[in-house]
Parts: C-alpha cells; sequence; structure tokens
C-alpha cells in the first residue's frame, strides 16, 4: 500500500489536568461537555464508553474523538490512573471527502490522551491501536493504513518512523512496517473534491467490499486445500502458498467464478452454516445481504497490489523524472478505472472529474473509500496551475450548490506532508 500525508489537518489543543476532590472524580470520572463551536450547540454531556452508532446515520463528529480516547484509556497498564483533558478541535479536512478525517480524529486523540497520560509507546503500537479503535464506531478490521500515515512522521518527544520530504510511505502489514519512496522530481498532486460525500459508517458498501474480499480468500484457500484460522487475509494466504502475486491473481481467476455468488453457495463450498458464516467473516451490519461479487473484488485487490509493487519500481528505477511521473499516471489512471468496475466503488461525480483530468493531468484516481469523496491527480509544478483552473471552471464553476464559496476549499494542491505531530508550549 501506498500512502502519504496530505498538506490539510487535524488539529487539537488539548491540556490535562489531574487534581479532582474525590467528589468530583467519583461525579465526571471519563465524561465530559461537547460543545459544536461551528453550530452554536451543546450537545449532552458524553462518556467513552457510550459511543453511538445507529444503524443509516452517520455518527457524530465527536464519536471519533471519543473512539481515540477509549482506545487508549482501555490499553493504559494496571493501576495508571488517567487525567482528564480538556480539548478544542478543528480541522480543514473535508468530512467524507476520502481524504481520512475520521482516522485523523481518531489519531490525533489517542496521540493527545498518549502525551496527557505520559505513556511510553511506539507509533506502530498506536497505529494499531488506532485501528483497533475505529472499530468502536463500526468499522470493520480490514485497515486501509489511514492511521500509520496519520502517525508515521518524527515529532517532538516521539519516538517512531520517519518519512523524508517528498516521499510517499509503502505499508507492508503483518507484520506492520513501512518504507519511504522518493517520488520523481517535480510531482505535485492534486485534492479535487467530487462534493458528493458518503459515509462508510453509516453504509452497507463499505462492510460488503470487506466480506468479499474475505469470503474470496476462503474459497481460494479451500480451491487450493489450505486451512487454518491464520489465512483471513489474501497476504496470508499468498505467504501459505509461497507464491507471487501474478500467480496469486491466476488463483483467483481459476477458483471464483464471474458470476455473483449467493450466500448459500458459499456456505456450501467451505461446509459452514449461514450462521458460522456470519459470525466468521460477515460484518453484522450486512448480514442480510445474500449476494457476492467474489471474483471482481479478488482481482482488484490482488491486481492494485501488483500496482503498487510497479509504482514503487519505477519511483526507484533511475530513469528521467518526466518518464517516470508519465508512468506513475498510467498507473493512477488503471488504478480508477479497476475501482469503477471490478470494485464498484466510484461515483458518476469521481468519474467526471477522471474524465475532465484525462490529457490534461499525468493521471487521477478516486482516493479513500469511494461512493463519493475526493480525486487525487498527478500533475507537475508546470501544470499544475492550469489544471486547477480548468477544474474550476469545468466543474465547480458550473455548480449551483457551491456558488459564492472559496473554491479552494474544494481544489487543491499538496506535497507530502510530515503526518502527526505535538507542539509542546513551555510555561
Amino acid at each position: 500500500m501506498m500512502q502519504r500525508a496530505t498538506s490539510r489537518s487535524i488539529c487539537y489543543t488539548f491540556h490535562s489536568f489531574s487534581h479532582f476532590s474525590h467528589s468530583v472524580q467519583k461525579k465526571c470520572s471519563r465524561t465530559g461537555k461537547l460543545f459544536n463551536k461551528s453550530r452554536d450547540t451543546l450537545a449532552e454531556k458524553r462518556g467513552t464508553s457510550w459511543i453511538e452508532v445507529k444503524p443509516g446515520k452517520a455518527p457524530a463528529w465527536y464519536c471519533y474523538v471519543l473512539c481515540g480516547i477509549k482506545g487508549v484509556l482501555e490499553a493504559l497498564p494496571s493501576g495508571h490512573k488517567p487525567v482528564g483533558l480538556s480539548l478544542a478541535v478543528t480541522g480543514n479536512v473535508p468530512q467524507a471527502s476520502g481524504l481520512s478525517s475520521s482516522s485523523a480524529l481518531v489519531c490525533a486523540a489517542a496521540l493527545a490522551t498518549v502525551h496527557a497520560n505520559k505513556l511510553d509507546i511506539s507509533r506502530k503500537s498506536l497505529a494499531n491501536l488506532c485501528a483497533k479503535a475505529e472499530q468502536y464506531i463500526g468499522h470493520p478490521r480490514w485497515w486501509d493504513g489511514s492511521s500509520y500515515r496519520s502517525l508515521s512522521n518524527h515529532s517532538v518527544g516521539w519516538s517512531g518512523e520517519t518519512q523524508e520530504p517528498g516521499s510517499a510511505k509503502h505499508i507492508y502489514f503483518n507484520p506492520l512496517r513501512s518504507e519511504d519512496v522518493q517520488l520523481p522530481d517535480g510531482c505535485v498532486f492534486v485534492i479535487a473534491n467530487s462534493l458528493s460525500e458518503l459515509n462508510k459508517a453509516e453504509t452497507h458498501h463499505y462492510n460488503t467490499r470487506v466480506a468479499e474480499c474475505c469470503l474470496a480468500n476462503q474459497v481460494m484457500a479451500k480451491f487450493r486445500n489450505v486451512v487454518g484460522n491464520d489465512v483471513n487475509r489474501f497476504s496470508e494466504l499468498q505467504e501459505k502458498l509461497g507464491v507471487g502475486l501474478s500467480e496469486m491473481i491466476e488463483l483467483a481467476k481459476q477458483a471464483l467464478h464471474e458470476k455473483p455468488y449467493m450466500k448459500q453457495e458459499i456456505c456450501t463450498v467451505l461446509g459452514l452454516t449461514e450462521s458460522e458464516l456470519n459470525t466468521k467473516f460477515v460484518p453484522q451490519n450486512i448480514w442480510q445481504t445474500n449476494e457476492f461479487k467474489l471474483r471482481d473484488r479478488a482481482l482488484h485487490v490482488l491486481q492494485e497490489a501488483q500496482r503498487v509493487d510497479i509504482f514503487c519500481g519505477i519511483c526507484r528505477e533511475q530513469m528521467p523524472a518526466e518518464k517516470a511521473l508519465k508512468q506513475l499516471g498510467k498507473l493512477m489512471t488503471k488504478s480508477h478505472e479497476s475501482l469503477k468496475t471490478l470494485y464498484e466503488c466510484s461515483h458518476p461525480e469521481l468519474d467526471m472529474l477522471v474524465a475532465l483530468s484525462d490529457g490534461i493531468a499525468l493521471g487521477c484516481r478516486l482516493t479513500g473509500a469511494g461512493w463519493g469523496g475526493c480525486v487525487v491527480a498527478l500533475t507537475t509544478k508546470d501544470t499544475v496551475e492550469s489544471y486547477i483552473k480548468m477544474l474550476k471552471e469545468r466543474f465547480y464553476e458550473t455548480n449551483p450548490t457551491i456558488k459564492g464559496k472559496d473554491l479552494n476549499m474544494f481544489v487543491f494542491a499538496t506535497e507530502p506532508s510530515g503526518g502527526a505531530q505535538i507542539i509542546v508550549k513551555h510555561i
């Protein structure tokens, strides 16, 4: 997986306090008042043990903050008394845009809680903790690397991974690790918002894709007579078989038929009852789903992994930057086509942005979970301004819903930036 932090951010200002009377501690432990400044509304008192997720409704923004806090509190060493926190939250990452605003809220809250409690924890451990914490909001643990990307950079008083300027993170899983990949000189990425939002915690689409990938992997493992509880991911099956990605792609084509699988057919193939299948591999909010496109989902994931390897290889080759950027752009466009046709997580507005980018940007693809949100386009320092100008004229200025608004909120250039940092004010 290739990830990079953008120049947009979520910012927390916080201070801790630890001196309570016994009565105050008993009354207010792990609760807080939540105030939404932009709407001038005061929410009820909330506790970290109460993170509400209503089916069909997006979780409130503060639920993601509580997820990060709760994740750290539940990992505190035995006997450690947590300190109190006052937090002020702001940011300029668009919500439900595919730029991991929810993960940023979780990670920033967790990082603040760790720092306030003076805990000694590595960034890798904290990234894993944040990934688990997002499950409180209803996200299955099929991690996209957002937490690791957010926590990948060195900051004051923190030991962890560092990232060189102008580089991206190549993230590996099981075990979690990463390496910097230096990008070709002159590349500039542009983020363009489709103005179509989809909150992955409030819909079934995201969880369905998670289940389809898990089930596809199980059927492929069964096809090759591989059994065990340690083959829940494509990478684990690949390691068991001792093969490369090309062989895994061929296995997917052999083991999985093109037409959608019905749930009962999958049960028969795996020798499981429907109840067992649901419990092991299907998130609860999609237990009623009866049709799964296993072949298409597996092919997308495996071919996308192959594209990541090719992307890294191009960056490491000693070739002219112009040639390298053209090849990287083609990979990005191929990636979007796969996301659109095989993974089926695109959106008409995303596709329109990609189409407008053709021939002007070097490449363009959706970013994030999909079904709305943003695209990321690869441009150069020489073409970035004309590209943004074109999008403003042909996509944004014709949209009446944002008339009179600052278009720089919706389309902007960004370069690989630092991840989470703590700035300490010494008084």
